[in-house]
């Protein structure tokens, strides 16, 4: 019983901090137009200070040009909210990232990734037309959250071999196959909110869970290459909002270029 309580000592933790972020974050998907357009802006200012931290080795410094972009970057989903030149704002941003603390075109990567998720997110989101709906924000974020949840639990329950022990080394191949079936699980349940057929629905599924499985580990490589051990602090449990968001992050514009084919 010991070992089964220190399996999951972090899990209190994690439910308290996902459960105020998530109601932070349905309130201003819900209430939507400039209310969820600040949210997101401040979101992307808080996932780009944990890229420069990660970055800086968990040893940021004040810099001046840091602070800048960062209070730039705050503006750009509400710039888009407005249709006045987001992305070239957002390209001015990660180009002056390569300059700050240590001049790598990976961090300046990392913020165009940043950037270009959470634009599509809000365009999913405000735009008229076929895309602009909540449910498939909420279908996105339900399978990613099921994907993330089944495969912590399933992980920790049944162990086995790691998929990368290297770069993740919590991570196993039972915990990635009980997260694709706990996607395809939810993603059956939305069937009557969305007009996609059994096969379809199961499809989108898959290829969102692996897809937010394979953000989970590229945001686990660079804090293995960085030697950092969480993005942020402001989750308690999860670490930083990257640490929390990385399912979703790579999930949305995989489904934005899916809802074409679909």
């Amino acid at each position: 019983m010991l070992e089964n309580k220190n399996v999951f000592y972090d899990l209190k933790a994690r439910m308290f901090s996902g459960l105020f972020f998530g109601l932070l974050g349905f309130t201003a998907l819900f209430y939507g137009g400039m209310f969820a357009s600040v949210f997101l802006a401040f979101c992307l200012s808080v996932l780009s200070w944990e890229v420069f931290n990660i970055f800086a080795s968990g040893r940021i410094s004040s810099n001046s040009l840091m602070y800048l972009i960062l209070a730039i970057l705050f503006f750009v989903p509400i710039l888009n909210y407005y249709d006045f030149y987001a992305l070239p704002m957002l390209l001015c941003c990660a180009a002056a990232s390569f300059f700050v603390l240590e001049r790598s075109f990976l961090k300046l990567f990392c913020i165009l990734y940043l950037g270009v998720s959470i634009l599509i997110f809000q365009e999913i989101l405000l735009t008229d037309g076929t895309m602009s709906n909540l449910k498939h924000l909420l279908f996105v974020v339900a399978v990613v959250i099921a994907s993330d949840v089944g495969g912590y639990f399933v992980g920790r329950s049944f162990g086995g071999p790691k998929i990368y022990s290297s770069i993740s080394p919590n991570k196993t191949w039972a915990g990635s196959v009980g997260g694709v079936i706990c996607a395809i699980i939810v993603s059956i349940i939305a069937i009557p909110f969305l007009n996609y057929s059994l096969i379809i629905i199961i499809t989108l599924a898959s290829i969102l869970a692996i897809s937010a499985q394979a953000g989970d580990f590229f945001q686990s490589w660079l804090k293995r290459k960085y030697k950092v051990k969480d993005s942020g602090f402001l989750l308690p449990g999860h670490g930083g909002f990257f640490d929390r968001l990385d399912g979703i992050l790579a999930a949305i514009p995989v489904y934005y270029g899916l809802l074409y084919l679909f």
